[in-house]
């Protein structure tokens, strides 16, 4: 897994090779000083809760390619004020429990009945909201995860 972090960020990704939030799990620490404890296999993705400061973002990508990843399916997930749940401990996290559909921010479960993609966008500097990108098979093929300031 090819992995791309801004400096001075202290996120936590915890990756689950299950839906909702449930099979193998793993966690992948990001250090401020700009450490990372731990690495994904991309069969160990397939839903995920991503622990970070607001105004983080999350970008996941199936393709490694720097000038082409755009064009394969790809999802930004950014931590928002408004969107995004607080763990017990009170830091902001946002749960995807399916990560090829869209749930709200906050889900534990993935909704069967109610599914829907998340919204469409042709480039990263083009999508709104919380979650957007391109639609695509993206369990068990990200090969590119981008943690930065969005």
């Amino acid at each position: 897994m090819r992995w791309d972090l801004s400096p001075r960020l202290r996120v936590d990704l915890v990756a689950f090779s299950g839906l909702n939030l449930s099979g193998e799990r793993r966690l992948v620490e990001m250090h401020a000083v700009g450490g990372r404890k731990g690495d994904l296999e991309p069969g160990d993705l397939r839903s995920l809760a991503f622990l970070a400061p607001v105004g983080t973002r999350l970008i996941l990508a199936t393709s490694e390619d720097p000038d082409a990843w755009e064009a394969h399916p790809w999802r930004c997930i950014r931590v928002l004020a408004g969107s995004h749940a607080l763990t017990k401990e009170g830091r902001p996290v946002v749960r995807i429990p399916d990560v090829d559909w869209l749930d709200a921010h906050d889900a534990h479960r993935a909704d069967p009945d109610f599914q829907a993609t998340f919204d469409e966008a042709a480039s990263l500097s083009t999508g709104t909201g919380w979650t957007f990108g391109r639609p695509g098979p993206l369990k068990g093929n990200v090969r590119w995860i981008r943690i930065d300031h969005g």
